[in-house]
C-alpha cells in the first residue's frame, strides 16, 4: 500500500502496486477497483470531492469517478495552450483550502501546478529554480504550508524552503534534516 485517503461518504481508498482498493466500512469489505488495463500502481490517492479521487500513477494524474468508475487524465494550462504531462512522479500536495498542488521538474526548474476543479485541470502557479541533482534525480517530496512557503526535500540530503507569498519568489533558507 502507497496511499491512504478518506472520501466525503467514509469510504477508505488505497493505492496499491496492483492499482485501487476501495474499504467499505458500513460492509466490512475491500473491493479492487479494476479502471482500465493501464491502471497498475497507484503511488498516490486523494479525494476531491464526494465522487472523485486524484491517482497519481504510471507518470499520470488522472481523475476517477468514484460512482461510474471513468478515468478522466488530467492536464495541464499555460498561456499556449492545454498539454498532456508527464508528472515525473512528484506527489500531490493539498493545502488547508483543500486546493490541490503537483510538481513538474524540469532541469533546474520545478513548476508547481494548482488543480482547477471547475476546468478539471492544472495551472502553473510559478517556477522556481531548484538545485540540478533535484531534477537530475526526479525524486524528492514537497508540501505547501498554512504560510504559504512551499518545502522542497531532496530524499534525506536537502531541504528547500521557499516563499509562495511575494510576488518575487525567494529561497527562504537551506535546511540539513538530522
Amino acid at each position: 500500500i502507497y496511499s491512504i485517503c478518506e472520501d466525503r461518504l467514509g469510504n477508505i481508498w488505497m493505492g496499491t502496486n496492483a492499482g485501487l482498493c476501495k474499504y467499505d466500512p458500513s460492509t466490512g469489505r475491500f473491493n479492487t477497483i479494476t479502471l482500465n488495463k493501464k491502471l497498475t500502481a497507484v503511488q498516490q490517492v486523494m479525494a476531491v470531492n464526494k465522487d472523485e479521487l486524484m491517482l497519481r500513477h504510471e507518470r499520470r494524474l488522472c481523475l476517477i469517478n468514484t460512482i461510474t468508475q471513468k478515468e478522466i487524465p488530467l492536464t495541464y494550462k499555460d498561456s499556449s495552450g492545454l498539454h498532456s504531462i508527464s508528472f515525473s512522479g512528484s506527489p500531490l500536495s493539498k493545502d488547508q483550502q483543500e486546493n490541490i498542488y503537483t510538481l513538474n521538474h524540469g532541469y533546474g526548474d520545478a513548476t508547481i501546478l494548482k488543480y482547477d476543479p471547475t476546468n478539471k485541470w492544472f495551472t502553473e502557479l510559478i517556477t522556481l529554480a531548484v538545485p540540478e541533482k533535484f531534477a537530475r534525480h526526479n525524486r524528492g517530496y514537497f508540501y505547501i504550508d498554512s504560510r504559504n512557503h512551499c518545502w522542497l526535500s531532496l530524499g534525506d540530503e536537502e531541504l528547500h524552503v521557499y516563499d509562495l507569498s511575494s510576488t518575487a519568489v525567494k529561497k527562504d533558507q537551506l535546511l540539513q534534516p538530522v
